[in-house]
């Protein structure tokens, strides 16, 4: 079968080895049971392409802007993973950007899903196009780039490893665990053998996993390349491995983008969110379409703290920003980002170090807005 592509030719749809999914709640992303080299090809939408970043040629199912933070970090998503897994892109990836409406991602990734994708956000078709909302760029992206070496049960692992998220950790997990979660269960030991064994080794790792690896599999392909048993692997992992690891999806600035100094216990900054300039990012999936300005903050104690803007319609929130590896284990990692609203603070202390603050506004045309922050008095 052919199908169009995002310029309108006509192009040969190979739908094979692994299909790829974000979950929303209520989700899926298990592949069906006839995926495969002869599963049909589905017919890509007829859209032209609208953005040409470094990497990725984007087309959208609305007139809705992409904001050029997002096609920034897109990019910078990219870059980022070539040189830590040590991989080459050779070939420009395709990205058709889902509206916040409609269509539901379930319309083109439950073709591949044989089982149905309900709830997701996203899909990738290995080596050739990406469906995606906002929130699954990341994990889509992921996908994309380890295409070049193809298919693996490391596949979700590694996407959800380098996502807009932070792992939680399977010390204990056994084999049944890593089954059960569809391999996403996978991330928290990926982001580990990156760091403890590089990132080169590890694609080595995944290209020797088949997608549908037993056990038996999987600890051949461990013992041939990190030189260790499966099991020998996980006692490491359980011994040596951090808690947390640091984001560089939710942590990237704009090159260039000066940090506003503090006045003794007093911060205070103009922003204009437009768009058009690559300050300013996406963040709308479904109903809410929003914009996002992204700004460096260290803050220079531990203590409560307080950020407000001068629009009733803007919405804050702080995200940590790792200069290196936790081995904390009490840190909580589902309070991030810490949100701030027009109520009084809790009195909850935020510890001090570098951050990013995140403003989001409706969509619409430029606007300024002013922020203030400071440590406030419960």
């Amino acid at each position: 079968m052919r199908a169009t592509n995002a310029t309108g030719h006509s192009v040969l749809v190979a739908m094979w080895l692994s299909a790829a999914c974000e979950a929303g709640e209520g989700g899926t992303t298990d592949p069906g049971p006839d995926e495969g080299p002869d599963a049909e090809p589905i017919e890509l939408p007829d859209l032209d392409v609208r953005y040409r970043t470094q990497y990725i040629d984007v087309a959208t199912f609305s007139d809705d802007p992409i904001c050029a933070g997002t096609l920034a970090l897109m990019d910078a998503h990219v870059e980022n993973l070539l040189g830590v897994l040590g991989l080459v892109l050779s070939r420009r990836l395709r990205l058709f950007h889902l509206h916040p409406e409609e269509p539901a991602p379930e319309e083109w990734c439950d073709d591949w899903f044989m089982n149905g994708a309900s709830g997701s956000t996203g899909c990738y078709i290995p080596n050739d196009a990406i469906f995606t909302r906002n929130s699954s760029l990341p994990h889509e992206i992921v996908h994309a780039v380890t295409a070049e070496v193809g298919g693996s049960w490391w596949i979700e692992g590694v996407a959800e490893a380098f996502s807009n998220g932070f792992p939680s950790p399977t010390f204990a997990a056994g084999w049944s665990d890593f089954t059960r979660s569809r391999g996403y269960g996978l991330a928290h030991l990926v982001r580990w053998i990156v760091e403890r064994y590089g990132g080169p080794a590890f694609m080595e790792l995944y290209a020797r996993t088949p997608l549908r690896a037993d056990e038996a599999t999987v600890d051949e392909a461990v013992r041939e390349v990190l030189g260790v048993g499966f099991g020998e692997l996980m006692n490491e992992y359980a011994v040596e491995s951090a808690f947390v690891y640091p984001s560089h999806w939710l942590c990237y600035i704009p090159p260039g983008a000066p940090e506003p100094p503090w006045d003794g216990d007093y911060w205070e900054h103009e922003v204009t969110f437009d768009c058009d300039a690559p300050s300013t990012f996406s963040d709308s999936d479904f109903e809410h379409k929003r914009m996002t300005v992204r700004i460096p903050v260290t803050l220079p104690r531990t203590a409560p703290y307080r950020f407000l803007a001068d629009h009733s319609d803007a919405e804050l929130s702080l995200q940590p920003c790792l200069p290196e590896p936790i081995m904390d284990p009490m840190v909580d990692t589902s309070a991030w980002p810490h949100p701030f609203d027009s109520s009084i603070s809790d009195g909850t202390s935020i510890e001090a170090g570098p951050y990013v603050l995140f403003v989001s506004l409706p969509q619409g045309a430029p606007t300024t807005v002013r922020l203030v922050g400071y440590p406030s008095i419960h």
